[in-house]
């Protein structure tokens, strides 16, 4: 679906990706393949929700790994959106950590499924410092 949603309206994700969108699509879609800026872009399009990551902000700490959020809104100029929905009447978003800088965590809600009572994580900067290991 996300390698679809790129190669539907490869102009939209062209500037995402190091190689043209033929190469980068011609990779993606073999097992294994991990996902970079463009595909993250793409699953926010394609699902029509904001997604946000808790990343790996280097320079920080000793033995704790400083991190902050990024996000990743939905590409405004998708023709076609799958799944939208009236974001005022249930804030949907998706929240992952790029934990370790190499593999992407979902991150949810301790005592619900769902994160609609919540508001997004805010995007001012603010860092946290955990320790992963």
């Amino acid at each position: 679906m996300v390698c679809n949603t790129i190669a539907s309206q490869p102009q939209l994700f062209e500037q995402y990706v190091g190689t043209t969108i033929d190469d980068n699509l011609r990779v993606m879609r073999q097992l294994g393949r991990w996902a970079t800026t463009c595909e993250l872009y793409a699953i926010a399009t394609c699902l029509g929700r904001h997604l946000y990551v808790f990343s790996p902000h280097p320079g920080q700490g000793d033995n704790a790994a400083a991190y902050r959020w990024l996000g990743f809104p939905p590409q405004e100029e998708a023709v076609e959106v799958v799944g939208g929905h009236d974001e005022s009447v249930h804030p949907r978003y998706i929240t992952l950590c790029h934990t370790h800088a190499n593999h992407f965590d979902r991150i949810r809600p301790l005592l619900a499924g769902c994160n609609c009572e919540m508001q997004p994580p805010r995007l001012a900067g603010e860092e946290a410092t955990m320790d992963l290991t």
